[in-house]
């Protein structure tokens, strides 16, 4: 092949990748944007990050946490936004009907089966960088176990899905199926009642004031971790129905363009 071909191949190809690259770069930036978005929606301004590597607490203060990183100063601002916002602040406690975890059958055991006769069965390891579920690399459980043994842990379409830990500890999503499904134990499920939009639930826990907030409550033990307890005590700020799907409308425009550039 002649000089100036290849020169013509070579320089398409660094053209193409450089392109991919620069679209790459304005989907995440697009992507970024929501979280601005999100904050300037609620009208809140995050305080930038406490500089103290020291710092003191009362003893009055220490309930049910003893691990100094939940009373860094940078969490205890949370305090201030939530008890300063002119809308609706309640616990994921307050705003459910249900949360629950799962559990997980042994690997050598029989409860596993084929996607042909079986039943979805999630774990934290499900839920993507995109905080999609990857419905493509699912373990199955029987349909017996799903209805019997794991009946506590059976999802609806519209529950919202938080990893407890692994990899993905504190990520979120939501079971936007209408087919059957079950969860094992390292991921929690809350089921909404009539107040929040699960899907503004979740980009609210996606936002900095929702990811600080997973990130103060996490258990650094042998495996990082999150209990059911202390997802129930995340708090979310939400107005009306109205306006929560209004900014869930706008998200899913946003989300929408910067997948047309990937």
């Amino acid at each position: 092949m002649p000089k100036n071909e290849q020169k013509k191949i070579a320089k398409f190809a660094f053209d193409t990748r450089k392109n991919a690259k620069e679209m790459e770069e304005k989907a995440i930036k697009i992507l970024l944007s929501i979280d601005d978005f999100v904050l300037s929606e609620l009208g809140i301004d995050m305080p930038r990050g406490a500089a103290e590597r020291v710092f003191h607490i009362w003893s009055d203060e220490i309930q049910t946490r003893l691990d100094p990183s939940y009373f860094r100063p940078i969490f205890k601002m949370l305090d201030k936004i939530f008890s300063t916002t002119k809308y609706n602040v309640k616990t994921l406690k307050n705003l459910s009907s249900k949360i629950m975890s799962g559990s997980t059958p042994l690997s050598v055991g029989d409860a596993y089966t084929d996607q042909s006769d079986g039943i979805p069965f999630l774990r934290s390891g499900d839920i993507n960088p995109d905080n999609k579920i990857d419905f493509d690399n699912l373990n199955f459980i029987k349909q017996e176990i799903h209805s019997k043994k794991l009946r506590g842990s059976q999802l609806k379409k519209g529950d919202l899905l938080i990893a407890l830990i692994g990899a993905t500890i504190g990520q979120v999503s939501i079971y936007s199926s209408d087919k059957e499904a079950n969860i094992s134990q390292n991921l929690a499920s809350v089921r909404f009642n009539e107040e929040v939009v699960s899907d503004y639930a979740k980009e609210f826990l996606l936002s900095k004031i929702g990811q600080m907030q997973l990130e103060r409550v996490k258990r650094y033990a042998a495996r990082v971790n999150i209990n059911l307890d202390e997802v129930g005590s995340l708090q979310v700020i939400y107005p009306s129905k109205d306006k929560q799907n209004e900014m869930v409308g706008k998200i899913r425009k946003i989300r929408a363009k910067a997948t047309e550039l990937r």
